[in-house]
């Protein structure tokens, strides 16, 4: 069972598209991981099918030598890096917790969220909606992961060898402050 993370990641770029936003930057932890990997792909994907490929540069993918365990120090150094090259209007982390790091730095730099930089993150983490503001997210959907999970469980139990290999779900995406549905300001 899987989550189209390549369609999460074309969420997160379309929301920032209809902001008016084309500057977008791409955090990740390394990509060993099929998930952040298929994140990434969805990004690039996105960025070219809204003709935005002059600014794939802005991707920021942790090396081997960063500690990859604290999530939001990571995405906190990630912001630095892209800030040291480029002015985005967006960033878009592959989870929640870079996210929350990539905020930290730009409140340090006395950038204000959304209005100089929208941020999206992934997984919509149960802090992502009482942080300040609210993170903007990508949900995957956990409840029929764990449906869906049972019943297979469920079915291999009893000796049906007849299920469908693959199961793909789909996220959506829970915009909040941090990307809101319309560019008031």
């Amino acid at each position: 069972m899987l989550v189209n993370n390549i369609k999460g990641s074309f969420l997160a770029v379309q929301q920032f598209v209809s902001l008016g936003i084309s500057k977008i930057a791409f955090c990740s932890e390394s990509t060993y991981n099929l998930a952040l990997r298929d994140r990434h792909m969805g990004f690039v994907l996105a960025m070219k099918a809204f003709s935005l490929e002059s600014h794939l540069q802005h991707v920021y993918i942790a090396g081997d030598d960063v500690d990859q365990h604290d999530k939001i120090l990571l995405g906190y150094h990630a912001a630095e890096e892209i800030f040291a090259k480029s002015e985005p209007e967006g960033i878009f982390a592959v989870n929640d917790e870079m996210a929350i790091g990539v905020m930290k730095k730009v409140n340090e730099m006395g950038l204000r969220i959304p209005q100089d930089v929208a941020i999206i993150g992934y997984d919509n983490v149960p802090l992502a909606s009482v942080i300040s503001p609210a993170l903007t997210t990508i949900n995957q959907p956990l409840k029929t992961m764990c449906i869906q999970g049972t019943n297979i469980l469920r079915h291999l139990i009893h000796g049906d060898d007849h299920l469908k290999h693959r199961i793909m779900l789909e996220p959506s995406i829970i915009v909040r402050e941090t990307a809101p549905h319309q560019r008031d300001w």
